[in-house]
C-alpha cells in the first residue's frame, strides 16, 4: 500500500544554542567536571582591613582601608549556530524524513572555550576633621567639621600582571618582539563591566563553514607557551636585534600547547505533533550530503501539524598537551619563512590517563 504523501516546510529556521552564537549561552564543554558550567558567573570578596580614628587636640583623623577581589568566568562551554536552515518534513518509502537544508545558510559556526578575569581593587578613605565653631553667630558652639574627605582607589588586573610575568620570564625581558602571546584579550569585553573595567582574557577557538559536508565541526581552544631560545644565545640575540631594526622577527625554540579539541556532531532530530497532537518522534540514521542532513524515522500522519523541531547534538572533548619546536624568520614584508615540527603528545608519551 502506497504511503500517503505528507509535506510540511519551515523556511529560514535558526538552529543553535543562541543567536548570535555565544559562550554565555553554550553547553558545558566538560560535562560533569566541576566547576565547568555554561553561563556567566561573577563573585566578589570584600574585606575591611583598617578602620581607625585618632584625635589630637582640635583635630581628628579617620582612615579606612578595604579591598575587594573580583573573579568572573564565562564557560567553559561550547556554542554553535546554523542560520538560516530550511526544514522539510515528508514521507518517502514508508518512512518519515526530516531534511535540514543548509544551502542558504549565512552562518555555520561552532565555538568553544572560556572567558575569565581577575581583578583586585583597594580603597583608602581619609577624612580630616577640625573642632570648629558651628556658625559665626554661635561661636560658643563647636562641632566636628570635615576639611578633607579623600578616597583613593587602586585597581590591579591580576591576569594582566600574570601575562606580563610569563612573557618576561620566558623572554628575559628582551623586548625584541619575538614572543607570541599565550592568552588573548577578550575583545568583546564580556565581563569588563562586571569587573570594574579589568581586562578579560580568553582561551577560545571558532570554526566556520564546511558543515554538513564535513559531518562535524571541531573547535580547539588552546593555551600556548612559546620559549624563544634566541634570547639565550648571544650571537642569535644580536642577529635578532639587527632584524628588529629592519622590522623583522626571529624565533627559535620549543612551544608547549595545552588544547581542548572538541568534535561537535548532530545525533538526532525530534519532531513534535508529527503524528498528531501530543506525539513526539526521533529521526535518526542521519544521511549527509554537501548541503543537506536527512533524518529517518516514523512516517508522518497526513493532516498532522508538526509544531516543534529539536536538534540533538553530541560532542567529545579531550585534553591534549603537545610539545613542538618552531623556527621562523622574517624581514619586513618581503621575506618570511617558518618551520614547525610535528607535535609530540606528552600525555601519550608518559602514558598518563586523559581526563
Amino acid at each position: 500500500m502506497a504511503q500517503p504523501e505528507f509535506f510540511a516546510r519551515f523556511p529560514a529556521v535558526p538552529i543553535g544554542t543562541s543567536k548570535p552564537a555565544s559562550l554565555l549561552d553554550g553547553l558545558e564543554l566538560l560535562p560533569g567536571v566541576t566547576p565547568a558550567r555554561a553561563g556567566l558567573q561573577v563573585s566578589d570578596s570584600f574585606t575591611r582591613i583598617l578602620y581607625q580614628a585618632g584625635t589630637f587636640l582640635f583635630a581628628r583623623t579617620k582612615v579606612a582601608v578595604d579591598y575587594k577581589l573580583l573573579l568572573g568566568i564565562a564557560g567553559p562551554s561550547i556554542a554553535f549556530l546554523f542560520d538560516p536552515v530550511d526544514v522539510t518534513a515528508r514521507n518517502q518509502g514508508g518512512q518519515g524524513k526530516v531534511d535540514l537544508d543548509f544551502s542558504n545558510s549565512q552562518e555555520i559556526t561552532a565555538q568553544s572555550g572560556v572567558i575569565f578575569g581577575v581583578g583586585f581593587t583597594a580603597n583608602i578613605h581619609i577624612v580630616q576633621e577640625l573642632y570648629l565653631p558651628s556658625s559665626w553667630h554661635s561661636p560658643w558652639r563647636f562641632k566636628w567639621t570635615s576639611v578633607l574627605d579623600k578616597q583613593l582607589t587602586f585597581n590591579v588586573d591580576l591576569l594582566q600582571l600574570l601575562v606580563w610575568l610569563i612573557t618576561y620570564l620566558i623572554g628575559r625581558g628582551s623586548g625584541n618582539g619575538t614572543q607570541r602571546g599565550a592568552m588573548q584579550p577578550d575583545t568583546t569585553a564580556t565581563l569588563k563591566k562586571l569587573l570594574n573595567g579589568q581586562t578579560t582574557w580568553r582561551m577560545f577557538d571558532a570554526v566556520n563553514g564546511g558543515f554538513p559536508g564535513s559531518r562535524s565541526l571541531s573547535p580547539a581552544p588552546r593555551f600556548t607557551i612559546p620559549w624563544n631560545m634566541v634570547d639565550y644565545v648571544p650571537v642569535l640575540a644580536q642577529f635578532a636585534k639587527a632584524l628588529q631594526a629592519l622590522k623583522g622577527d626571529l624565533f627559535l625554540g620549543p612551544t608547549l600547547s595545552i588544547q581542548f579539541p572538541t568534535t561537535l556532531q548532530l545525533s538526532r532530530l525530534t519532531v513534535e505533533n508529527g503524528q498528531g497532537a501530543g506525539t513526539s518522534e526521533d529521526y535518526k540514521n542521519l544521511d549527509y550530503t554537501s548541503t543537506k542532513v536527512t533524518g529517518s524515522g516514523k512516517a508522518f500522519t497526513p493532516g498532522a501539524t508538526p509544531s516543534r523541531l529539536t536538534t540533538h547534538v553530541n560532542y567529545n572533548t579531550r585534553l591534549a598537551v603537545l610539545l613542538s619546536c618552531v623556527f621562523s624568520a622574517s624581514v619586513a614584508k618581503i621575506f618570511s619563512v617558518g618551520v614547525n615540527t610535528p607535535s609530540l603528545d606528552l600525555l601519550r608519551l608518559l602514558r598518563l590517563p586523559r581526563p
